[in-house]
C-alpha cells in the first residue's frame, strides 16, 4: 500500500512555547520568542531530523541554539550564525527562522506497527498490498530524556493517507 509509504512520514510536533526547547536556548531580545520542535520520523517511528522553528516580532534578535543548519522561513532577512548564538534584524511583525538541531534526544518513545488483515507487516513490505489495514500507534516517555517535557508540553503527532487508496479511515481517540 502506498498510503503507508505516506504515512511513514510521521511528523511530531511539541508545542514549546517561551525560553524552554530541547536543547535550544534562550533569546537575548525583548522580542517574545514562540518555539515549535518539529520531529520526523520513520515508518517504524525511529526519529530523523529534529527542528526548532523560533518566531520573532520586529527588532534586533539575539537567539542560541545548538543547529547544524539554520534558514528563515518568512523573510529574506539576513540571518548570521556563530557557533550556538544567531543573530539578525527583521522589520517583520512575526519573522520565523528554522534551526536543524544537533544533538536533540526525543522526550517521546515512538513505535509504529502495521497490520493487513490482522497479520503484521513491516511498513516497506505493504506496497502494493490491498486489504483491511491497522495502524498501531504508541507515544511512551522516553526516560533517558532528561526534563519535563513528556509531562509539560503538548504533542501532535500527524499521518498523512492517501484517501483515493484508503477508505474507511477511523482513529479512536484521536481526530
Amino acid at each position: 500500500m502506498k498510503a503507508v509509504k505516506k504515512a511513514a512520514a510521521v511528523i511530531l510536533t511539541g508545542i514549546i512555547a517561551g525560553t524552554a526547547s530541547i536543547p535550544a536556548m534562550a533569546a537575548e531580545t525583548a522580542n517574545t520568542k514562540e518555539e515549535v520542535i518539529y520531529i520526523t520520523a520513520d515508518a517504524a517511528g525511529t526519529v530523523g531530523n529534529v527542528y526548532a522553528v523560533n518566531s520573532f516580532g520586529k527588532g534586533n534578535v539575539v537567539d542560541y541554539g545548538d543547529y547544524s543548519e539554520i534558514k528563515m522561513l518568512t523573510s529574506n532577512d539576513e540571518v548570521e550564525q556563530q557557533n550556538d548564538r544567531i543573530t539578525f534584524s527583521n522589520e517583520a511583525e512575526k519573522v520565523y527562522y528554522q534551526g536543524t538541531l544537533n544533538h536533540a534526544q526525543s522526550p517521546w518513545n515512538i513505535r509504529i506497527r502495521y497490520y493487513l488483515d490482522g497479520q503484521e507487516y513491516d511498513a516497506e513490505d505493504l506496497a502494493g498490498k490491498s486489504g483491511s489495514l491497522r495502524i498501531w500507534f504508541q507515544i511512551e516517555q522516553n526516560e533517558g530524556c532528561s526534563g519535563d517535557f513528556y509531562d509539560s508540553y503538548a504533542l501532535q503527532a500527524a499521518f498523512t493517507l492517501d484517501t483515493g487508496r484508503c477508505t474507511g479511515i477511523k482513529a479512536e481517540d484521536a481526530t
